[in-house]
This record gives structure tokens, C-alpha cells and sequence, in this order.
């Protein structure tokens, strides 16, 4: 279980990451299209990544019968769910949702792995 969450803090970890760097440095008015496109591309496969790791900690939860690890799977469809209520209006609240959830969920998995 031990390295499910670790696998599930690293990718929730640089999918934070490259969501406040994306957001901040690459998804900007100056910044080139040829740039976003690619940037776009990597956030999509750290968000599948996120999603796998987050799949893989709910599995060994199920499997090992460990239940107070099976809401991890609320952190792997509370971004995908928030992207599909998202309005052009409201995208920065939106967004600013998405990575307080992914924060949320890496330091749930951080208190887990150091036995909080």
C-alpha cells in the first residue's frame, strides 16, 4: 500500500506542479501556440497518470481490504467532474478548484505515507 501512495503523492505531486506552471507561465497571451499545444499534450498524460496512480491505490485498497483508502478514488473524478461543469467565464475559479483538489488529495497521501 506503502508505494501505491507514494506512486499516487509524486504524480498528484508534478500534476500540481505543471498545472501551476502551466497556468501561470505557459497559458498566457504572449506565449507561442506551437508551446501551448505540447504543453497541453503533458498536462493531458500527467492527468492520465494522476488518474492511474489514483485507480492503482483504490485497486490495493479493495484488494487488501484497507477501506479507509477506498475515497481516494473521490481525488481521481473530482477534477474530471469540476472540468466538465466548467464555464469560459469562471475558468480561473474553476481551475483554482482542480488544484486545490489535487493539493488536497497529495497531502491526504503524504499524512498516509508518514502515518499521521
Amino acid at each position: 500500500m506503502k508505494i501505491s501512495l507514494t506512486l499516487f503523492f509524486i504524480t498528484g505531486f508534478i500534476f500540481l506542479l505543471s498545472f501551476l506552471i502551466g497556468s501561470s507561465f505557459v497559458f498566457t497571451k504572449n506565449g507561442s501556440l506551437k508551446l501551448k499545444s505540447l504543453y497541453s499534450v503533458y498536462l493531458a498524460l500527467c492527468t492520465l497518470f494522476y488518474l492511474i496512480s489514483t485507480v492503482i491505490v483504490f485497486a490495493c485498497a479493495v484488494f487488501t481490504g484497507e477501506k479507509e483508502y477506498l475515497s481516494y478514488i473521490i481525488f481521481a473524478l473530482l477534477p474530471f467532474l469540476i472540468g466538465k461543469i466548467t464555464t469560459y467565464k469562471a475558468l480561473k475559479f474553476y481551475t483554482s478548484l482542480q488544484i486545490i483538489t489535487v493539493l488536497i488529495g497529495c497531502i491526504i497521501s503524504y499524512a498516509n505515507l508518514i502515518g499521521f
